[in-house]
């Protein structure tokens, strides 16, 4: 955004939406030494529970979004059936969900 429309981290307005939270993420050795510690906990042989939101959070921060300019929402799309689909939970019987992005 910054190289193609000129845009200041400072002006941006990130929001994230619902997702898996790391209570319900369990990822393997392998996918999880592509991630800091900070957002791993451990969860038996060779797994961990990941915080995939916390980890979106801290990229955003990191390359200068202020923190107050973050939304996001805490539901987790695993837990809530009757909310939202989940690959993790229905495998490939679950539907689908659509994000946007706009430029103002």
């Amino acid at each position: 955004m910054m190289q193609q429309f000129g845009s200041k981290y400072t002006d941006i307005l990130a929001a994230i939406g619902p997702g898996i939270q790391q209570e319900n993420y369990q990822v393997d050795e392998k996918t999880a030494s592509h991630f800091e510690k900070e957002f791993l906990k451990a969860d038996g042989k060779d797994h961990y529970k990941l915080d995939i939101q916390g980890k979106i959070i801290s990229q955003l921060i990191k390359t200068g979004v202020k923190n107050n300019h973050i939304e996001y929402d805490t539901r987790c799309t695993f837990k809530n059936r009757d909310l939202f689909y989940s690959y993790r939970r229905d495998g490939q019987n679950s539907g689908r969900m659509m994000g946007v992005i706009s430029l103002l």
